[in-house]
């Protein structure tokens, strides 16, 4: 967990059992540009599907598309990325009690974030 304070805490104090703990986690999230991409689908094929109800899919599968897109971010060579948004990780963890006692309580809420550059 982010933070095992969190969680001790609601351990040792049995008075206080409604404290509710959830955690988040987004892994290697980035966003970046290539601006020297090639089209995925052809002008031809683009022109003639411009005015089908489904476009595209209705002359190429999507999962082919799909395909497609997965092989150039496989493809080492030639590819020219530009990070918008570096990659990172991210994890939250929030902690909140139903019942509230301020005498002897620390925290309603408590709330923990960690981003890690990778």
């Amino acid at each position: 967990m982010l933070d095992t304070d969190v969680a001790q805490e609601a351990e040792e104090r049995k008075e206080n059992s409604s404290t509710i703990v959830k955690l988040q986690q987004l892994r290697d999230v980035s966003l970046y540009w290539n601006s020297m991409s090639e089209m995925f689908i052809p002008t031809s094929v683009w022109d003639q599907s411009h005015q089908l109800q489904y476009g595209i899919f209705e002359l190429i599968e999507a999962d082919m598309i799909l395909e497609m897109m997965k092989d150039t971010f496989n493809q080492k060579v030639g590819l020219q990325n530009q990070y918008i948004v570096s990659p990172f990780t991210y994890q939250m963890q929030l902690a909140f009690r139903n019942t509230y006692k301020p005498a002897t309580d620390l925290y309603k809420y408590k709330i923990s974030i960690k981003i890690e550059k990778i």
